[in-house]
C-alpha cells in the first residue's frame, strides 16, 4: 500500500506537469498493487491524453512522408521535362547539320540534257550540253562537304564566273573545296579546253550552272 500510494503520489504530479505517459505509467503500477477509485480517474484522463499525443505523433509522420513523395515526384517530373528538352535540342542541331533543309539546292540531280545554258558543248568537244553532268552533279552533292562548300558565295560565284576560280585556290577558305570538286569532275572535265593554269578547268561554261 505504501508503495502504491507512493505510485499514485507521482502518477498525479506527472499529470500536472503535462508529461501524461510517464504519469500513466505510475498510476497503473499503483492501481495492481492497491486499486483507488480516483487514480482510476486520473488513469483515464491520463491514458486518452497519451492516445491524443500518439495520434499526432503519427499524423505528423504521414504528412511530412506525403510531402517528401510530393517533392521526389516533382523533382523527377523536372529531370524527365529537362531530358525531353535536351534531346529536342539535340534532334534539332542534328536535322539543321544535314541536307534536307538548305535552300536554293532543291537537288542537282534533276537537271533535264544536262546543263543546257552551254551552247555548243564545253570546247573540249561535248556537244549538245553534258548529258552525263546530272549523275556526277549527285555524286557530288553526295558528298557532305562538297555540298555543304557549295553553298558558299565565293563558290557559287565562281561557278558563274569560271575566272575567279583560280583566286579561290588561293583562299585559305575555299581552296580544299575547289581542289576536291576539281578532283570529283576530273574524269568529265579532261577535253574541257578550261582555265589556264588548270587542266580540265571549267573555262567553257559561258553560260555558268544556271539550272541550279
Amino acid at each position: 500500500p505504501d508503495s502504491a500510494k507512493a505510485l499514485r503520489i507521482r502518477g498525479k504530479s506527472f499529470k500536472a506537469l503535462g508529461e501524461y505517459d510517464k504519469s500513466r505509467r505510475d498510476l497503473s503500477a499503483s492501481q495492481t498493487i492497491d486499486y483507488d477509485d480516483g487514480a482510476a480517474e486520473d488513469l483515464k484522463f491520463v491514458t486518452e491524453k497519451v492516445k491524443e499525443a500518439e495520434a499526432e505523433v503519427v499524423k505528423v509522420r504521414i504528412e511530412e512522408q506525403e510531402k517528401a513523395m510530393k517533392r521526389a515526384t516533382e523533382i523527377k517530373k523536372r529531370q524527365e521535362e529537362e531530358e525531353a528538352e535536351r534531346m529536342r535540342e539535340a534532334e534539332e542541331e542534328e536535322d539543321a547539320g544535314g541536307m534536307g533543309d538548305m535552300p536554293g539546292m532543291g537537288g542537282m540531280g534533276g537537271m533535264p540534257g544536262g546543263m543546257g545554258g552551254m551552247p555548243g558543248g564545253m570546247g573540249g568537244g561535248m556537244p549538245g550540253g553534258m548529258g552525263g553532268m546530272g549523275g556526277l552533279m549527285a555524286e557530288v552533292m553526295s558528298d557532305p562537304e562538297l555540298a555543304a562548300g557549295l553553298q558558299n558565295p565565293k563558290i557559287m560565284a565562281a561557278l558563274s564566273d569560271p575566272s575567279k576560280m583560280m583566286g579561290l585556290m588561293n583562299d585559305p577558305e575555299t581552296a580544299p573545296i575547289v581542289q576536291k570538286l576539281m578532283t570529283k569532275l576530273g574524269p568529265m572535265m579532261g577535253g574541257m579546253g578550261g582555265m589556264p593554269g588548270m587542266p580540265g578547268g571549267m573555262g567553257g561554261m559561258p553560260g555558268g550552272m544556271g539550272g541550279m
